[in-house]
């Protein structure tokens, strides 16, 4: 990464989506809006072009101060606990419609499902062909990556692109006891 580039971040547990410090950037821009030029476009959830973003972003998030606390209380051996880090990634743009969750139990997907669950994307319910290209190349991208991976049980949150009919990794977390991934739908 090169100074200023946006990146993608999030705890090794979660991401920080829920964090004020997102929703007061797109407040002000469109308070700004009536005429003055903002100083840079507001940073879309888990995006950040700066330590003082992602420092700012940990800061406004109830996600975050929830996993470093529970983290703290879990009463497993300190070997056997995952480290809580930052993890830090190029920004990929994407359209939020093609983000999927899958979820991985002894190593084998169990289920996916959309993660743009607050609107009903009618192509995506409409076209079993198009839901079967996804699949496969969501199961193509799992094969790849499942033996590299530190647990037998995880979410995979994936970015599918139609333009190169191929899936992306968007994050890993881990899945099941300690850890604090929601499940979604299942």
């Amino acid at each position: 990464l090169q100074k200023g580039d946006r990146f993608f971040w999030k705890m090794t547990t979660r991401s920080a989506k829920d964090s004020w410090y997102y929703k007061e950037q797109n407040l002000f821009a469109s308070i700004l809006s009536s005429g003055v030029k903002p100083v840079r476009t507001p940073l879309r959830k888990c995006e950040a072009s700066s330590a003082v973003d992602v420092v700012s972003a940990m800061a406004g998030s109830s996600r975050v101060s929830s996993d470093c606390e529970s983290y703290l209380q879990w009463n497993v051996k300190e070997q056997s606990k995952n480290p809580l880090k930052i993890v830090i990634q190029h920004w990929v743009e994407f359209p939020e419609e093609m983000e999927f969750r899958c979820f991985a139990f002894n190593g084998k997907i169990t289920a996916i499902n959309q993660l743009c669950w607050s609107s009903y994307i009618e192509y995506l319910d409409k076209y079993p062909a198009f839901q079967q290209q996804i699949l496969d190349a969501i199961m193509a991208l799992h094969e790849v990556v499942k033996e590299h991976l530190p647990w037998q049980n995880y979410i995979m949150d994936v970015i599918y692109h139609k333009d190169k009919d191929c899936a992306q990794i968007c994050e890993f977390n881990p899945w099941g006891p300690y850890s604090c991934t929601g499940s979604q739908l299942f």
